[in-house]
């Protein structure tokens, strides 16, 4: 009596046939009879206000439709939605930097609409999905003259050669602007070198020397400063200086 998809209605001395929910008949009337009507399925996601809401994609199903959020979003009501549920449909982005994980160590989590990218912190690299520690001293004019440089787990630091000191006074230094400039050890102690000595201070050590008339038995080392004593009435083969540098040379 009434085609596929359709309810009959029976009337006094007739019926009619009513498309169900999510069908249209062919001849376009909400109440038909007879022969060649079909109840045909309408599209609702080829309307020109797609029923489902921002950031979701929706599908066409036989008499009703389906929305789904795309990846990135999700649905506080599910993330796949069909018709006859109540309220509207609406997704809302996935923050992943919120779960454990997402990003290598040594990254950083950065949320996007739908998405997320990871970034490597300074003093890291990213090679082969992972962060990398970037040696810095590998790079000869990372540290200024006189200074050694010490790398470490992303970052590094300049420390002043033994016989100099940093501008700044710090230990550890890096950036622009710091310099290590040669200590005048003589100048801070007098007494470096003991009596009837003279202590001459050159670039980044001192020597120490007795002073005409004076002799020492022993060279004077840094391991052993107390064994370096000048005495008088020198002997005519002896030389009148006798000095050694702090630092051995190289």
């Amino acid at each position: 009596m009434c085609p596929a998809y359709a309810t009959c209605t029976n009337t006094l001395d007739s019926y009619y046939c009513t498309c169900k929910r999510g069908f249209l008949s062919s001849n376009g009337l909400t109440q038909f009879r007879g022969q060649g009507v079909t109840c045909e399925d309408i599209d609702e996601c080829s309307q020109s206000s797609p029923p489902c809401g921002p950031n979701s994609v929706c599908r066409n199903l036989l008499g009703r439709y389906k929305c789904s959020c795309f990846p990135g979003f999700f649905s506080p009501t599910g993330n796949d939605w069909v018709m006859g549920n109540p309220g509207r449909f609406s997704c809302t982005d996935i923050n992943e930097c919120l779960s454990s994980g997402v990003c290598p160590e040594h990254a950083e989590c950065i949320n996007s609409l739908g998405s997320y990218s990871c970034s490597c912190r300074v003093g890291f690299i990213s090679h082969n999905s992972i962060c990398e520690d970037v040696d810095e001293c590998a790079d000869p004019r990372i540290c200024p003259e006189h200074a050694t440089c010490h790398n470490s787990p992303g970052s590094y630091s300049c420390v002043c050669n033994l016989g100099f000191e940093s501008s700044s006074g710090n230990v550890n230094i890096q950036g622009p602007g710091e310099t290590c400039e040669d200590v005048d050890e003589c100048d801070k102690n007098s007494a470096l070198c003991g009596l009837s000595s003279i202590c001459i201070n050159i670039l980044g050590k001192y020597n120490c020397s007795c002073l005409p008339g004076f002799f020492s038995p022993a060279v004077w080392t840094p391991e052993k400063p107390d064994d370096f004593r000048c005495i008088g009435n020198a002997p005519r083969h002896a030389e009148h200086f006798r000095w050694v540098s702090n630092h051995p040379e190289t």
